[in-house]
């Protein structure tokens, strides 16, 4: 019966391990519509993301990747509430590591969920989650 019940935990702690996202620091500021997350990158690349509440509605939605390659452009695709809010490149092809793109979502009733995963090639990929609360 111990063992069942070992078990039982352990699934258990494991499922919940599954649901919340990893590789993704939230540090809310001054306010609970301001959501900073530091992404899950592969190949020594970098990725920032930052969802915060307008003045007048809507969400701001802003990342920034940097690179150790930068002549190759990103394949970045953004997900707001399971719906595409952008699928695109970023990055001319010049010489800088640096890319970032801003958005506007709309601001849904409770609480806003921000997908970003961006890949450049297949020796660098990052993904960062955020949920930021409305108003």
């Amino acid at each position: 019966m111990r063992r069942i019940l070992r078990l039982g935990l352990a699934l258990s702690l494991v499922a919940v391990g599954l649901l919340v996202p990893t590789g993704a620091h939230a540090d809310h500021g001054h306010e609970d519509d301001d959501v900073r997350v530091v992404g899950r990158c592969t190949g020594g690349a970098e990725a920032e993301l930052r969802v915060r509440a307008r003045d007048h509605g809507g969400l701001r939605v802003e990342i920034s990747l940097r690179s150790r390659r930068p002549a190759r452009p990103w394949t970045v695709v953004v997900i707001h509430e399971r719906r595409l809010a952008y699928r695109g490149r970023l990055g001319s092809g010049r010489a800088s590591a640096r890319a970032s793109l801003r958005l506007a979502v709309p601001d849904l009733p409770g609480r806003d969920s921000v997908v970003v995963r961006a890949r450049k090639a297949a020796a660098e990929s990052c993904t960062a989650v955020a949920a930021v609360v409305g108003r």
